[in-house]
């Protein structure tokens, strides 16, 4: 047995008695990581997490493979990444000429973190793993830059609840952001704490929520309501007809 097999046995091992995947799925992923490591094998030396966008990507043009199995993929890959590795804590060889060493936090290391521009980097690559679409990536980037510029900069890896909390405060009081467009900018700060810092949200319970819009209901005048039937005939007019005295009926029950 090569070591890339045996490597493929423990994982295989590692999801029956962790059962974080039932059990009748298990084989594909075993499946998925079997290719990514032999991918891997014939790839120059690079950081990990680069080497699994650029794997995922190979499958998303590749017509053989459905969206679901490259989400299924990325989602394999990942627990292999931050479950399986993570438990072992060895040096990991993923080749017979090339060792890497995947500590517990592999993807997601503090170093150069200080960057803003290694936060984006770290940004793109989480969420091409993750398999979010480009559409989230660009209104994520959008949010955490306008993050960014509202600290003026500031280190990235002192940020902390507070700071969120203050922003979310800010867009929701001075910009009138709508609910919607709020809990869009909490749900990228919130994947850049988890992902990318690793840290925590918890101090958000007494956040000010941007309100909700009301949207009144359309109404037709009854004028408008005989123009409408103008135009149908037969057995659609008959069934409007029904409908509108139905809701007649409806309302003046309750008025």
């Amino acid at each position: 047995m090569d070591n890339n097999q045996k490597k493929i046995s423990e994982f295989e091992e590692f999801l029956k008695r962790s059962r974080l995947v039932p059990l009748e799925k298990a084989r594909f992923y075993v499946y998925w990581v079997d290719r990514f490591l032999k991918y891997y094998q014939h790839r120059p030396s690079k950081p990990f997490n680069q080497i699994v966008a650029s794997h995922l990507e190979t499958m998303e043009t590749d017509s053989c493979f459905a969206a679901w199995q490259v989400k299924q993929a990325a989602g394999a890959i990942l627990l292999y990444a931050e479950k399986y590795l993570k438990s072992d804590k060895r040096f990991v060889a993923l080749s017979t000429s090339d060792s890497i060493e995947l500590e517990s936090n592999s993807l997601d290391s503090g170093k150069n973190l200080h960057d803003w521009k290694e936060i984006f980097i770290r940004l793109h690559e989480n969420m091409r793993l993750r398999h979010y679409s480009p559409r989230t990536e660009k209104s994520y980037r959008i949010w955490i830059n306008k993050f960014r510029n509202h600290l003026n900069n500031r280190d990235p890896l002192t940020l902390e609840d507070k700071d969120v909390k203050g922003y979310l405060i800010h867009i929701a009081l001075r910009e009138r952001v709508s609910a919607s467009t709020q809990n869009q900018a909490f749900n990228a700060l919130l994947f850049l704490f988890r992902n990318i810092l690793q840290k925590s949200l918890d101090d958000l319970t007494d956040t000010v929520r941007a309100r909700q819009k009301r949207r009144l209901p359309v109404v037709l005048t009854r004028e408008e309501i005989y123009k409408l039937f103008s135009f149908l005939g037969g057995p659609y007019l008959l069934m409007a007809q029904l409908l509108t005295e139905a809701a007649s009926a409806f309302w003046n029950a309750f008025a």
